[in-house]
């Protein structure tokens, strides 16, 4: 088993390449207003950068509905990261 973390360009090439052989899973902020306000509270980057990280956010979010085998929403970490534990098992054991 391999796990790649890339970008949502990445992630549409890698499906391509390996089709139903790969799971492919976007991780998605509950809103844009979530994310802006979870990078806000951060207190690490300038306006013009939350900014452009929320623009950025828009476009992948845009450019990657559709496109993936499984959408999560990142809302609990926790929750998050159990349910992805959850479909790379199911993927694997069928």
């Amino acid at each position: 088993m391999i796990i790649f973390d890339v970008d949502v360009k990445g992630g549409v090439s890698l499906k391509k390449y390996f089709g139903d052989a790969a799971l492919s899973v976007l991780i998605v902020p509950p809103s844009l207003e979530v994310l802006e306000s979870r990078l806000r509270g951060r207190g690490t980057d300038s306006e013009e950068a939350i900014r452009e990280r929320v623009a950025k956010a828009q476009w992948e979010l845009d450019f990657a509905r559709g496109k993936f085998d499984r959408e999560l929403v990142n809302d609990r970490l926790e929750d998050t990261f159990a349910q992805s534990e959850a479909l790379v098992d199911e993927f694997l054991c069928g």
